[in-house]
């Protein structure tokens, strides 16, 4: 293992080039890029604490990615060797890798969830899932509030809000924060720290609501949409169901108000995501 710096703007790596290594991002944030016939589209972000890449060095597939720091970022570089002593065979670092690739699981089960049923409703296309580092939205899914992705020299929108609609948990606890970093994770208080881990714990006494990793907030191109993380009792965002029970696990967020409910009881645990 080593350690490298990248700064602002830097490319670590590039879509399509050979895999072999993996990344810890130490400090900083990156966005991550794949090649669209319109052009370049931005799909996700990594934070600090997050592991990149792996997948492909374990597949030994090229990058189906690019990524670009967003700041100045600190990373660890791992070959295959390094990789398996110093994060598998390691309890530490293991345990910080675990929630990462438990969380990959979810979205790929999402993924097939949808992919399965796209093809037995033969509607519309299986979704743009071009690899196994990032989920991408189904085909002909618009995107932003105006359903259009974002266009070289357009502006991002800049953050959202989380506000409880009413006291959670009947403990008189409220919320009101805002989302600078993303994706940002929201699930039920559990005892494990290996099987999920979120920036926003919910309280959730049984019979259970909220699932463990229930469901995230996650930026791309223009715009942020809502995912289900493969929750047993789903996610409505401004109505629509998302989930296993539904077609599909994501949802866009509109511009200003949007109205965000975790399971199938808008009093027991109901948001608003105010995007600016």
């Amino acid at each position: 293992m080593r350690t490298q710096d990248y700064s602002k703007g830097e490319i670590i790596t590039n879509e399509g080039d050979p895999s072999d290594s993996a990344y810890f991002l130490k400090s900083g944030s990156v966005e991550v890029l794949v090649r669209m016939p319109e052009g370049e589209r931005v799909v996700g972000q990594h934070s600090a604490g997050d592991f990149f890449g792996e997948m492909g060095l374990i597949l030994e597939a090229p990058r189906m990615a690019t990524v670009r720091a967003l700041t100045d970022v600190v990373v660890e570089v791992y070959d295959l060797e390094s990789f398996e002593k110093e994060v598998i065979d390691a309890a530490a670092r293991r345990s910080a890798y675990l929630p990462n690739l438990f969380e990959r699981m979810r979205l790929l089960c999402g993924l097939l969830r949808e992919s399965m049923s796209f093809d037995a409703e033969g509607a519309i296309e299986e979704p743009g899932f071009h690899g196994v580092e990032m989920p991408f939205l189904p085909t002909g899914t618009p995107f932003g509030a105006d359903g259009s992705d974002m266009q070289p020299g357009a502006e991002r929108q800049v953050g959202v809000r989380l506000k409880s609609r009413r006291p959670l948990d009947g403990s008189g606890r409220s919320v009101d924060l805002d989302i600078r970093k993303f994706p940002f994770y929201i699930g039920r208080t559990s005892q494990s720290k290996i099987l999920v881990e979120n920036d926003f714990y919910i309280d959730d006494a049984k019979p259970h609501k909220v699932s463990r990793g229930h469901c995230s907030i996650e930026q791309r191109a223009n715009g942020f949409f809502v995912r289900d993380r493969f929750s047993s009792l789903g996610t409505t965002v401004n109505g629509q169901v998302i989930g296993k029970s539904a077609r599909n696990f994501i949802a866009p967020l509109e511009t200003g108000e949007n109205e965000l409910i975790l399971g199938d009881d808008a009093d027991r645990c109901s948001f608003v995501l105010e995007v600016s």
